[in-house]
Formats: structure tokens, sequence, C-alpha cells
């Protein structure tokens, strides 16, 4: 959150489980879900959907899915009010079925991020959003950078510019990393 308020011009999606943000509150860190409600006002966090309790959906009937979407969204509304209105989806674990896209789609969600590895097209990463049959975007996440990120191959500014480096392009590109909380907070620790 620092790092945010340093730089006002940067700009993250966040996904934080309902179950999280329940247990920063219950464990006396109101200050870290207020310096996330201050940052999501200033349009430098946008937050994502998910299960409250970081359920494998594909594995959970649909009622249960539709569910933890509603108990989710619920507990972060009751926490960061109006500013909790994600129009995209993390599915934990970023397992999917056709189940799960449909029930995410029904819930109103325009987008899901989705693992690299469930890209069909012939290029990968790729700077193409894929659409869905039923409507819903979807993302692929740069597995290769993302986990090179999570597991401190890339720490730094310099590095990840490097690393960009394996496209071979000058032209623009997407870039979109999603990592683990709790991966990234590690490093920052030492």
């Amino acid at each position: 959150m620092e790092a945010l308020r340093e730089h006002p011009e940067a700009k993250i999606t966040l996904n934080i489980n309902g179950t999280l943000t329940e247990q920063l509150h219950d464990y006396g860190y109101d200050d870290l879900i207020g310096a996330i409600t201050t940052l999501a006002s200033r349009g430098q966090i946008e937050f994502t959907g998910s299960g409250k309790f970081h359920p494998l959906l594909p594995l959970i009937p649909e009622p249960e899915i539709k569910r933890q979407i509603k108990l989710n969204n619920e507990t972060n509304e009751h926490f960061f009010g109006k500013l909790y209105k994600p129009q995209g989806f993390f599915p934990p674990e970023m397992a999917v079925s056709g189940e799960v896209f449909s029930t995410v789609k029904k819930a109103g969600f325009d987008w899901m991020i989705m693992s690299g590895i469930a890209n069909t097209l012939p290029e990968f990463p790729t700077n193409h959003i894929s659409v869905h049959p039923n409507g819903l975007k979807v993302l692929f996440r740069d597995d290769y950078i993302s986990i090179d990120c999570a597991f401190d191959k890339i720490n730094n500014v310099e590095a990840f510019s490097n690393r960009l480096k394996y496209k071979e392009t000058s032209g623009d590109m997407y870039v979109i990393l999603s990592l683990d909380g709790e991966t990234a907070y590690k490093h920052m620790l030492g």
C-alpha cells in the first residue's frame, strides 16, 4: 500500500477474499482496510470478485458457487462500501470449468482472469483479449513473468524490464501479472 501511496500514477487490480477482509478487521488491521479504501477512492485500486472462502469453484455445486460469490460481495461491500464494485472475477487458484464461466457471467461480471496455460491461442502469452462463447472476456496472465516475480527471480524494475525482452518486440503489449499476496509479501519481509 505504501508503494501505491508513493506512486499515485500506479494502479492495481486487487482480489481480496471476504474471509481475509474479515480477518484483517478481527485482528486489528483496520488501518490496512482504510489504506485499501483510500487507494480505491483515488482510483488506484480496482477490486475483483471471487469466492468468499477461496473455494476451488469447479469442485463445488453451482448453488454454492453463487453463494460464495454473493457472500464475498456482501462482506467486501460492508468493509469497502460503494467503492467495492468489481467488474472482473478472480477464480481461486484460477480453477475454472464451464459451470464457473456460466455462473460468473450470470453474476454480472465482465471479465475473468485465467492462467496463461489455459490459453489455446497459437501465441502465448497473447495480446489478444479472448471472449468466452457466453460473452465473458477472458484475460490470460503471463505465467512466465508472474511465476518469476512470485519466486523472487524478478525483484526489481531492471530485472522486470529485462524479463520482458523474451517477447522480442518493441511494440506495445499487455503484460498481465497475477500473484498471491502472501507470495509477493514474503519477499518484502526479507
